[in-house]
């Protein structure tokens, strides 16, 4: 496939790298989930060790305390990190959209090329809409298909 849609417009210079790498972090979602879950056990658990070091003097006490706060704590945990994966995954979503939106926005605004359209006498029916969807088959899905190329050799171990 060329990277020029119906409009004449070359999008291949319009290839962003932050959505390649927003888009890597959501399509290998166990480790997405992961990250998130393991980020709050970390942080949850050095907080509570600090607090069993610095307030508690009994060691036995300590321990004691430590293992049944985690345990009690855990499903808390667990909400706490199914709230900040959502949240995670609505930011990212809102990235990659803004980001298409400013593409295509100079894209649309690429005057050059509309003017040279004119000057070949090609007629110009080119929408902010025929935009949207060049700027998602000729800059986003590339942008895919190099991150999963990336991925799965990293997986097969290519």
């Amino acid at each position: 496939m060329d990277s020029t849609y119906n409009n004449h417009i070359d999008y291949s210079k319009y290839q962003v790298d932050e959505v390649t790498e927003t888009i890597s972090d959501a399509l290998f979602f166990p480790v997405y989930i992961g990250r998130v879950l393991v980020l709050n056990l970390v942080v949850f658990w050095i907080l509570l060790s600090l607090f069993c070091i610095f307030f508690i003097d009994n060691t036995f006490l300590s321990f004691l305390y430590w293992f049944l706060a985690f345990i009690i704590s855990i499903p808390s945990i667990i909400l706490f990190s199914i709230v900040r994966l959502f949240s995670t995954i609505k930011s990212d979503i809102d990235k990659v959209f803004k980001i298409t939106l400013e593409t295509s926005k100079h894209v649309y605004e690429d005057a050059g090329l509309i003017k040279q359209q004119r000057e070949e006498s090609v007629p110009i029916k080119t929408t902010f809409s025929d935009v949207f969807k060049g700027v998602a088959i000729y800059v986003i899905r590339p942008s895919l298909k190099k991150v999963l190329q990336k991925r799965i050799k990293f997986l097969l171990g290519h």
